[in-house]
């Protein structure tokens, strides 16, 4: 069964997190927000949705390849360690 997206509770009104399927106060202290949602504020809470980031992140930055050296730098190199 589908949980409503908000309920009221005795700390007001709070806003379900599609990610971790919990409960939070709908407010900007709990979640982003995001101007083109119908409440103006993400689905995500903001544990959620840092954790996916910093995840993110590190996924690239270990799938991330170093920048070739381009082959005139490295001609020159060459040129320098030939003379030497």
């Amino acid at each position: 069964m589908e949980r409503p997206a908000y309920i009221e509770t005795d700390l007001g009104t709070e806003k379900l997190c599609t990610r971790c399927d919990e409960y939070w106060p709908a407010d900007e202290e709990f979640f982003y927000l995001a101007n083109k949602k119908r409440d103006g504020l993400h689905s995500w809470c903001k544990s959620c949705y840092l954790e996916w980031k910093r995840g993110r992140y590190l996924e690239r930055k270990r799938l991330s390849v170093p920048m070739p050296v381009p082959a005139l730098v490295q001609a020159a190199a060459s040129a320098v360690s030939a003379h030497a």
